[in-house]
């Protein structure tokens, strides 16, 4: 979505028109969140056997419960934010490219999308203590580890970048 906007976005300049990307996190208070819940049920339900028996009813239940605990630790309650960067974006003199609206969308997302991909998913697949991690049935016990092991992890690049913006903010200071 995000790189459809901005190509969209260039190509209205000619036009004289503004084009706004609005991209809301987890607002748990507007119902649309508990049909997360009832749509892994549809689907589970209408599975094949053999594939219910690789992920098994264990997992099912984590991913379901997860679903809550996303929605109670990072969602926001001011449902209101997200028409206020409606209406700001529409009607603002000076409106913004991009609006996060939400404190994951925000914060944590916005993190996200800056680090290599191999942190993203080591922070995504810490498990939480109140909800330790099911992993699916027939999955190997080294299952993870194995792609793990796989992946180039970018740590070389992500420390030279780090490198350079600690030495350019220095240089900044001085």
């Amino acid at each position: 979505m995000q790189a459809y906007a901005d190509c969209l976005r260039r190509d209205m300049y000619p036009w004289g028109v503004t084009v706004h990307l609005i991209e809301p996190g987890v607002f748990p208070n507007t119902g649309l969140y508990e049909r997360f819940q009832t749509g892994l049920d549809h689907v589970w339900d209408r599975l094949d056997a053999d594939v219910k028996a690789d992920y098994g009813e264990a997992h099912k239940t984590f991913v379901r419960q997860l679903l809550g605990f996303t929605l109670k630790e990072f969602g926001t309650l001011d449902s209101t934010l997200v028409p206020k960067a409606y209406v700001h974006a529409v009607c603002d003199a000076a409106p913004k490219y991009r609006y996060r609206v939400g404190n994951d969308s925000k914060y944590l997302m916005t993190i996200l999308a800056n680090v290599h991909e191999s942190t993203s998913d080591a922070i995504f697949t810490i498990s939480d203590p109140r909800l330790p991690y099911v992993k699916p049935a027939a999955a190997p016990a080294n299952g993870a580890d194995t792609a793990w092991s796989r992946y180039d992890r970018g740590w070389k690049r992500f420390a030279a970048i780090m490198l350079v913006v600690l030495f350019v903010a220095y240089r900044m200071r001085r």
